[in-house]
């Protein structure tokens, strides 16, 4: 969706557009792996892949490894325009948010990673309103 957001605004693709587009695959995989692991054994039983399967005992580092490289290319983008303040406050809103997020998947109980998956929206929301403030 980034880079068609450019074509679209007729905006060259730079540098930003391309942290831009980092951020939401990262953001999408960490949260999609979530979804994944509420329902991992029922995919194992079909045969169905997921990036829960395919990251097996390392998910929850691999999600926590996202979720700092999401937060890391944030702060880098906020930096490179010059962000209003208010965008750092967001910010760390967002940082508990995931540190909330890690917090309910820790235990791998599926309930638990459903409500994982279901924090992304505030999460997105969030961060939706930070680059509105930057």
């Amino acid at each position: 969706g980034i880079p068609m957001a450019y074509v679209a605004s007729g905006v060259p693709f730079d540098s930003q557009m391309l942290v831009l587009f980092l951020i939401n695959f990262a953001w999408i995989v960490a949260y999609d792996t979530m979804y994944a692991m509420t329902d991992k054994d029922d995919d194992l039983l079909i045969g169905v892949k997921s990036t829960a399967i395919y990251f097996a005992s390392y998910d929850l580092a691999i999600i926590a490894s996202l979720f700092i490289l999401l937060q890391s290319l944030w702060f880098y983008w906020a930096t490179s325009i010059q962000a209003h303040l208010g965008f750092y406050g967001l910010w760390l809103v967002g940082v508990n948010l995931l540190i909330y997020q890690q917090y309910l998947i820790s235990e791998r109980i599926p309930q638990r990673c459903f409500k994982g998956f279901l924090a992304s929206v505030y999460y997105g929301g969030i961060m939706w309103l930070a680059v509105i403030f930057a």
